[in-house]
């Protein structure tokens, strides 16, 4: 994490982070905000391999935003070729309203 905190700009993470560790046993799962960096070592089983799921929420309201500096998001493949900057239902259902 100190390498991707030094990519970002932080000059000296180790002296102005705090790094904590939790362990996750085998078939657990965690569950974070998505805007805490976070990471994990390499896969230890020489015969299992290390699958992941992500589920993200966001706002029903949330459009997509032109890409800055280049970079696009994964989600960016599901915005509509004509340039609408709202998210497709088929790829992102509303999962709950008031």
């Amino acid at each position: 994490l100190y390498d991707a905190a030094r990519r970002e700009g932080i000059a000296a993470p180790e002296a102005s982070l705090v790094v904590e560790r939790l362990d996750v046993p085998a078939g657990g799962a965690g569950i974070h905000n998505g805007r805490l960096w976070h990471g994990s070592g390499r896969n230890r089983s020489r015969t299992q391999p290390r699958r992941g799921l992500g589920i993200h929420f966001v706002p029903a309201d949330a459009r997509f935003r032109d890409a800055e500096n280049g970079y696009e998001t994964l989600a960016h493949r599901f915005r509509d070729p004509s340039g609408g900057n709202a998210l497709p239902d088929h790829a992102f259902p509303v999962t709950w309203t008031m």
